[in-house]
């Protein structure tokens, strides 16, 4: 039987790999990572530090990563396209890849916009400015694209909302479950996420309703968007 460890830390987009396990009902084995600016991510309770965690676990020292091991093998997945993959293979009836092959090439296509655009460019650009500029005099101008790159893929994804109520099309998906963590961080950098993009919002909120994110939000020491407050 092979063993499921995941390397996450609160509130980080670790957080749709830890609903999903909890949302399909698949066991696993959680290792709390806290994040340093100076440092990178270590293990919360010290048993594994930064050089050792890229050097045992993720390369790019980054989470989520998730270690698949038994008697004989061990194997480590990292990025989140590719992690949402594998727990969509272990529960195929949920088809959290898609149903049909339109809808399965617009899953793909927002797992690497989410993943390439939102987060690798936008945020990255707004909390980490320093991954794409050694010269700390060209990081206020990188902070500032990085709102640019944000206010425009939440438009993008707002769009969609309005449209309908699920990201890639008829049905649920790894996307929408992907796209949710994205409005706390949205919440984060300070955009006016409940006004600028109610469509988004609402699908945010039914999300919260379900039991699976409501238990991930409290493993994880967050408070829910919903009610809007006050």
């Amino acid at each position: 039987m092979t063993k499921l460890t995941l390397y996450r830390a609160n509130g980080s987009c670790s957080l749709v790999i830890h609903n999903l396990f909890l949302e399909l009902s698949i066991p696993f084995t959680s290792v709390l990572m806290t994040f340093d600016p100076e440092i990178g991510y270590s293990a919360t309770d010290g048993s594994l530090s930064h050089t050792a965690y890229k050097a045992t676990v993720h390369p790019s020292g980054y989470v989520p990563a998730l270690v698949l091991s038994s008697s004989t093998h061990s194997e480590t997945i990292t990025e989140v396209p590719a992690l949402l993959a594998y727990i969509a293979a272990l529960r195929p009836q949920r088809n959290l890849l898609g149903t049909s092959a339109p809808q399965r090439a617009r899953v793909a296509q927002w797992l690497t916009y989410i993943s390439g655009v939102l987060h690798g460019m936008g945020a990255a650009m707004v909390w980490r400015p320093g991954r794409f500029s050694d010269d700390v005099a060209a990081h206020a101008g990188i902070v500032e694209k990085g709102f640019q790159v944000l206010e425009e893929a939440f438009g993008r994804i707002e769009a969609r909302f309005a449209e309908g109520e699920f990201l890639a099309g008829e049905s649920e998906t790894a996307a929408d479950y992907y796209v949710f963590v994205f409005w706390r961080m949205g919440l984060l950098a300070g955009l006016n996420m409940y006004d600028k993009f109610p469509s988004f919002g609402r699908m945010v909120e039914r999300m919260e309703g379900k039991d699976s994110v409501r238990a991930t939000l409290a493993a994880e020491g967050l408070t829910p968007s919903f009610p809007r407050p006050q």
